[in-house]
């Protein structure tokens, strides 16, 4: 079962992907400066990543570690 965090996450995942841009660069972005302006507005994820902890954020990009 997935947490309302995670739920929010994957809205905001979406949404990062229907604008055109990678989630794990955007959200790599958004944790390295704390700078909002990485998420979308679309579909209100840029409020909605603010809500979501760190440590949940870092799961995702964890799991999504691109390799060369």
């Amino acid at each position: 079962m997935k947490t309302q965090e995670q739920q929010i996450l994957n809205i905001v995942v979406n949404s990062i992907e229907a604008a055109g841009y990678s989630p794990y660069a955007q959200l790599t972005g958004y944790m390295a400066t704390g700078n909002a302006a990485y998420i979308t507005r679309q579909f209100g994820a840029r409020k909605l990543v603010q809500s979501i902890s760190p440590a949940v954020i870092r799961g995702y990009l964890a799991s999504h570690v691109k390799t060369a």
